[in-house]
């Protein structure tokens, strides 16, 4: 199994994003529930990143690095366009 999510560098930024998602004053009741279920489940994949490489290895391969690069461009400029990826 290849190493993803359980990649250290992926981590930090993983880590990184949901701080930052987690300090956005948002006024659309939407955009409060979609960052708070963007959080859980960055979340739950910091918890057992091993087991998220091993049940996504197809989505992994589809759109892992996208998704990667949407998380470090939100992180940095909190684009509701790069979040709504994300949430996608």
């Amino acid at each position: 199994m290849e190493k993803f999510f359980s990649e250290e560098s992926r981590i930090l930024k993983l880590n990184k994003f949901n701080n930052s998602i987690k300090g956005l004053n948002t006024e659309l009741s939407f955009e409060q529930e979609r960052n708070k279920s963007i959080s859980i489940i960055v979340k739950f994949i910091l918890k057992q990143p091993e087991f998220w490489d091993l049940k996504c290895g197809y989505n992994i391969s589809m759109v892992g690095d996208r998704l990667f690069e949407h998380i470090q461009m939100t992180a940095s400029s909190y684009e509701k366009e790069e979040i709504d990826y994300i949430s996608s």
